[in-house]
C-alpha cells in the first residue's frame, strides 16, 4: 500500500507541477507541461499487471486494486491539465489526455481483465467496487 501511495502521489505531484506551468507566461519556467506528462507516464508504467512468463493467477486482488488507483490518478491528472488549458487558452490544439489515450486504454484493459477474472472467484474486497 505504501508503494501504491508513493506512485499516486508522484503522479499527482507531476500533474500539479505541469498544471502550474500552464499558469506561467511562456518560457518563464524550465519545466514544460509535456515533460510532466512524460514523467507521469513513466510512473504509470511502474505497475504491470502482466508480465512475460508470469502466471495470470498470481496477480492478486490487492495488486489489481492498487493498479486501479494509480491508473485512475493518471487519467484524473491528464483531465485536469486539459481542463486548465481549455480555461486559459482559446487555442485548444493540445490535448494531453488524447495524446496519452493509448497508455490509458492499455492500463484500463489490463485492469478490467484482472478485475473480471477475480470477480469470477466471488471473493472481492469492498474496495474493488469503489475503483
Amino acid at each position: 500500500d505504501a508503494f501504491t501511495s508513493m506512485l499516486r502521489y508522484s503522479i499527482k505531484a507531476w500533474g500539479r507541477a505541469s498544471d502550474s506551468t500552464l499558469l506561467l507566461p511562456d518560457g518563464s519556467s524550465p519545466l514544460d507541461t509535456t515533460h510532466g506528462v512524460e514523467e507521469m507516464t513513466k510512473i504509470l508504467k511502474c505497475i504491470h499487471l502482466t508480465s512475460h512468463g508470469q502466471d495470470f493467477a498470481s496477480v492478486d486482488e490487492a495488486l489489481v486494486n492498487a493498479a486501479g488507483k494509480v491508473y485512475t490518478e493518471f487519467a484524473s491528472q491528464l483531465r485536469k491539465l486539459d481542463s486548465t488549458r481549455n480555461s486559459l487558452y482559446s487555442n485548444n490544439e493540445k490535448c494531453y489526455f488524447v495524446d496519452r489515450v493509448a497508455d490509458v486504454e492499455k492500463s484500463l484493459r489490463s485492469h478490467e481483465y484482472h478485475s473480471r477474472r477475480l470477480a469470477s472467484n466471488e471473493k472481492l474486497l469492498p474496495e474493488s467496487n469503489a475503483i
